[in-house]
């Protein structure tokens, strides 16, 4: 099974749009330039590329002129979003340690190339001091993307604890040139350059303390985690796209990272097409918004991107048996 597209949640673009926002910049040419939904409203997906990502960020700090402004953007509120629904549903968090070591591991089923651990700090002059450490290697020799990591890791503790906190040491791996601002924006740090562990300290007292798990899952969708195999994970990334009809097999491919013939390849073997793999993700997004939602049916029609109401219909009912109306009044009866 081929590998999986590398993806990433769509609540990161939100985050560092609403920043932009906050600061007097448009951030929708970006979006609307590399393709991107301007919110969850506006697609039934919650994954993008993360190539995707780093582009629009790049552009985003070259346009603003602000070198800092994806550090700004993962410190500037609470990121609950941004972690799949286990999280929230675990009662078994009695501190915050705990909370953050199923954080890590959290992590880690979101993306294949990023590490994350709670352990303790490396240095000689720290030794025994709890260290959170991060790392991603598919941003290797990209600063910003490591300082809206460790900012949003941060952020994280804050948001746990209802503390107002900043760590102790921060260690980042990249030599970056923007040290002046970055210390203007965490100026009760003392920040470390060319490290091999990228990460910082939490207080023994943090980690021990209650975490705040009073808010709900904020996080749309249902998918918990991006899909580790080519098929999966290209499905995923379909549902955020399924309302732009120009989003064909060239472009699949391209945010696959393969070729047009090599994806026609993969798909073969697994037994099936673009055109079937497209045509099955929007049966099982339509079906679902039927299922989970009180939308018309000729709404959800158009969001999972039929141009005419009635092809939908055809669609579900060859592959149910019944149309959507039917199949809506049959869960309806169910429930009574």
């Amino acid at each position: 099974m081929a590998q999986g597209v590398p993806l990433l949640r769509l609540s990161h673009i939100f985050r560092v749009s609403n920043y932009l926002k906050s600061i007097g910049f448009d951030p929708d040419p970006l979006l609307e330039q590399h393709r991107i939904p301007k919110s969850h409203e506006e697609t039934n997906g919650c994954f993008i590329l993360i190539f995707t990502v780093a582009n629009f960020m790049k552009q985003a700090i070259y346009q603003t002129g602000m070198p800092d402004c994806m550090l700004r953007a993962s410190l500037m509120e609470e990121i609950f979003e941004c972690y799949a629904p286990e999280v929230f549903m675990s009662g078994t968090c009695t501190n915050t340690k705990e909370l953050l070591q199923l954080l890590c591991f959290n992590a880690q089923k979101q993306s294949s190339t990023l590490v994350a651990s709670l352990m303790v700090n490396p240095s000689p002059k720290e030794s025994g001091v709890p260290f959170l450490f991060i790392s991603d290697s598919y941003f290797a020799g990209n600063p910003h993307a490591e300082l809206y990591r460790i900012g949003t890791s941060i952020q994280t503790v804050r948001m746990f604890t209802k503390k107002t906190w900043s760590p102790k040491n921060i260690y980042l791996q990249e030599d970056h040139s923007n040290k002046d601002l970055i210390q203007n924006v965490l100026p009760n740090s003392c920040i470390h350059y060319g490290s091999s562990i990228p990460g910082f300290d939490i207080p023994q007292i943090l980690l021990a303390s209650a975490p705040n798990l009073e808010k709900g899952v904020i996080a749309r969708h249902v998918e918990e985690y991006p899909g580790a195999d080519l098929i999966t994970s290209l499905k995923q990334l379909l549902k955020t796209y399924l309302t732009q009809s120009n989003f064909t097999i060239e472009s699949a491919a391209e945010h696959s990272l393969l070729s047009v013939r090599t994806l026609q390849r993969i798909l073969a073997r697994q037994m099936t097409n673009y055109s079937r793999l497209l045509s099955q993700t929007r049966f099982e997004v339509g079906r679902e918004l039927l299922e989970q939602s009180d939308m018309p049916i000729t709404e959800i029609a158009f969001s999972v991107g039929y141009a005419d109401p009635t092809r939908f219909t055809h669609v579900f009912r060859s592959r149910t048996g019944m149309s959507p109306r039917d199949y809506r009044k049959q869960l309806d009866s169910r429930s009574l």
